[in-house]
């Protein structure tokens, strides 16, 4: 499986690479917000990971469900 993780910081990368071995899954990693303009960048992953951080949250969302990524809404309207 790989999935497409949004708002990494360097210091969490080394993490991140852990525990992608240890469930032996492929992640594709970037230090942007998510938006429409990148959300291409998810092209192939099964999975997208958004800390929800971005100040225009919904139209991030809107970006990535156009471009074919599956999302999980919470209930109190974040990603």
């Amino acid at each position: 499986m790989k999935i497409m993780v949004y708002e990494v910081r360097e210091d969490e990368q080394a993490e991140l690479a852990r525990q992608a071995e240890k469930l032996g899954v492929s992640l594709e990693i970037s230090g942007e917000v998510p938006t429409v303009e990148n959300a291409g960048l998810a092209e192939g992953c099964q999975g997208v990971s958004i800390l929800g951080q971005g100040k225009d949250r919904r139209t991030a969302a809107g970006g990535l469900v156009r471009s074919g990524r599956a999302l999980s809404l919470h209930p109190d309207g974040g990603l």
